[in-house]
Parts: structure tokens; sequence; C-alpha cells
């Protein structure tokens, strides 16, 4: 197994380090007070986006019987998806990777921008609330499917940079 994998998977078991982020992931945001100060400061607008979708998750069950989702549950749970979808890409760009890989990245921020307008027009819409349960979740897997792509089509390039770092790892430890 991988390096980097083993080592998100060993935190995923409950390591001191047991949540799944982009750290855990080693991912880190760039060694520069402005990126260190994006990371802290846009992870608010993200835990409040999912404390709030959260929320609205007890009207969406609610009101699961009705014809129409109630304006206010709409509203909250697909702008905190929009919200999350943008914060998170904020998140990716202060991270060291961000301008290494940027087939992934870039496209992926795009993605993410088209899907948050499309969930706020799924919330302006109100449809019933299974069908907007459904439509979050597809809007959702479309910048995961798209990153999921982007990693299995790359599979091979990837393998050989951790297998290229590992050796240099090993030539500086000599």
């Amino acid at each position: 197994m991988r390096p980097r994998r083993e080592a998100a998977l060993k935190d995923a078991r409950g390591t001191p380090d047991s949540h799944l982020s982009f750290r855990a992931l080693g991912k880190r945001p760039r060694p520069t007070r402005a990126s260190t100060v994006q990371w802290m400061l846009v992870h608010m607008p993200l835990t409040a986006a999912v404390a709030a979708m959260g929320a609205a998750m007890v009207g969406l069950v609610e009101h699961a019987h009705d014809s129409r989702t109630p304006t206010a549950t709409a509203w909250v749970l697909c702008g905190g998806a929009a919200v999350v979808l943008c914060a998170t890409m904020v998140l990716a760009a202060s991270l060291r990777v961000w301008h290494v890989d940027r087939g992934l990245y870039r496209p992926l921020a795009r993605t993410c921008v088209v899907v948050a307008v499309m969930c706020v027009g799924v919330g302006a819409a109100r449809p019933a609330p299974l069908v907007l349960g459904l439509a979050l979740v597809v809007l959702l897997g479309v910048p995961w499917g798209l990153a999921v792509a982007y990693r299995v089509s790359h599979e091979g390039e990837s393998a050989a940079e951790e297998v290229s770092a590992a050796e240099h790892q090993d030539d500086n430890r000599r």
C-alpha cells in the first residue's frame, strides 16, 4: 500500500489525527502567512454551512410528505451546499498542491462553482423534499466523480512520482 494511503487509512482508524481532511491526506497549506490565514478563516463559513445543512435536514424530514420543500429549508440546505462547495475550493487554493496539480484542481474548482449555482437553482425551485435531497446527492457527487476519475486516469503517474519521492528521501537519509 502506498505510504500516503496507508497514513490516511491509519488516521481514519482512530490515531491522534483521526479526522479525514486535507491534512490527513498529506495536503498542507503553503508555508505563507496569507495561505495560513486563508486556511484558518475559510473553515468558519465551511463549518457554519455544514451545521446549517444539518439543521435544515430536520425540516426536510418533518415535511417529507409535502408536495414542495418549505422555503427556509430549501434555501438553507441548498445554500449551505453551495457554500460548502465554494469554501472547499477556496481551502484547496491555499494548499501546496494547488499549483503542482493544476490538472485536477483548476477544473475541479470550476466544476464546484457550476454545481454550487445549480444547488442554488434547486433551492429556488423548491421541489418535493425527496427530490430536493436526491438532487443534492447527485449534484454533490459530480465534483467527487470528477476527482475520482482524474485520480484513476492518472494513477500510473502518481505512483511513479511517489516512487521517485521515496527514492529521493532514501538518498537524503544516506
